[in-house]
């Protein structure tokens, strides 16, 4: 029994330190990436997949499929640390704010590696199961790949509404604890470096069908009636601009751009 119980303690124990051992080698305040444009775009597939910053010019999109807002707050910290960003443009969407996203923060990629160990902390608080994960990830090439614009030539719109059921589960739209904590925190943060927050959500095709709205409204407006809010949810474009139900492609991204940058132009003069 005691031989049992050592074999499980070690089967837990080992990972945690070669882990550990890895992130204390590999662990920087060095900025992530340093940027010249004053208009920083993060959040998840939503926001890398619309906005454009070939087109949107006065932005800069670091945005990342799947991406946390943990993750979202880490880059924000490293980049703002040497650039003079004004604006965070984030989305925020009934994606993000879904009780799906608990599985986001299983992601592994090299911003592990900024996070100070506070946060590191928190994370394997909430998502334990990243100490058990394979080693061999951390150099996956995959493991690089944390942000940028994505040129989505998908055309599967009607594929996907197929696919998917028009039933809105009632826990939709009931966000994670720690996803609240996060966005919780980029609100503090931006305030505290004077940066204009805006969150935004992107076209999606008919969200109602698929997400609680209500729910979703009702966090925004509840906890964050303070923060301003482009909602794009019902914006109007051609099914062609769609590469599934949840994201834009590229044609709908080129679109979708133009009319951002103008608006950005025309609301803060730039």
């Amino acid at each position: 029994m005691k031989s049992f119980l050592l074999t499980i303690l070690l089967f837990f124990i080992i990972p945690i330190i070669i882990i550990m051992s890895i992130w204390v080698c590999n662990y920087t305040n060095s900025p992530i990436i340093e940027i010249k444009e004053k208009v920083l775009i993060l959040g998840d597939s939503h926001t890398q997949d619309a906005v454009n910053d070939t087109i949107f010019t006065e932005s800069f999109n670091y945005s990342q499929g799947g991406d946390p807002f943990i993750y979202s707050y880490a880059k924000l910290v490293s980049i703002a640390s040497v650039s003079k960003i004004d604006k965070l443009i984030l989305s925020v969407s009934p994606v993000s704010l879904n009780n799906d996203t608990k599985n986001w923060i299983y992601k592994i990629n090299k911003l592990l590696f900024y996070f100070p160990p506070k946060d590191l902390i928190i994370l394997f608080r909430y998502a334990p199961r990243l100490l058990l994960k394979p080693i061999f990830n951390f150099y996956k090439k995959e493991f690089n790949k944390v942000g940028g614009y994505a040129y989505n030539d998908r055309f599967k719109l009607q594929e996907d509404i197929k696919r998917l059921t028009c039933l809105v589960p009632e826990n939709s739209c009931v966000p994670p604890q720690i996803q609240l904590l996060y966005l919780d925190k980029i609100v503090e943060y931006c305030k505290s470096k004077s940066i204009k927050l805006i969150f935004i959500n992107t076209p999606m095709y008919h969200a109602e069908r698929f997400y609680n709205m209500d729910n979703f409204y009702k966090i925004i407006e509840k906890k964050y009636n303070d923060v301003t809010f482009w909602d794009y949810g019902d914006y109007i474009l051609p099914d062609s601009c769609y590469g599934d139900v949840g994201h834009l492609n590229h044609i709908g991204a080129k679109k979708f751009s133009a009319m951002l940058q103008e608006k950005v132009r025309n609301k803060y003069n730039q």
